[in-house]
């Protein structure tokens, strides 16, 4: 299993303040990645592996990905005759992220093709 930590991730991403919440966005990505790829990932482990800075990235946009969930960039449209917004379900994001993600794996077989 793969451990990216708080400090690598702050290098990309400023949006997370404390470890302890790190932490926790760590787990939740850690549960979905393993879901979106039947486990395959947890066979990255090595940075010598092909693989390695694919799951690295992957691993850093589900957890900011979590993170920025139900900012204000979950509004798909807005109009302003009449003030109205609509905004992206749960699913929506979930199917995004899964699309991101099947882009940022790409070739390595961990999606479930090569």
């Amino acid at each position: 299993m793969m451990k990216i930590t708080f400090e690598e991730y702050q290098k990309v991403y400023d949006d997370v303040s404390a470890s302890e919440v790190y932490d926790s966005l760590y787990a939740r990505a850690e549960y979905l990645l393993r879901g979106f790829t039947a486990r395959r990932i947890d066979d990255v482990q090595s940075d010598t592996d092909y693989r390695y800075k694919q799951v690295k990235a992957a691993y850093i946009h589900t957890i900011h990905s979590i993170a920025t969930s139900g900012q204000n960039d979950d509004i798909v449209s807005m109009s302003n005759d009449g003030y109205s917004e609509t905004y992206s379900s749960a699913k929506d994001r979930q199917e995004g992220l899964k699309a991101a993600l099947f882009d940022i794996l790409s070739g390595t077989g961990l999606m479930g093709c090569m």
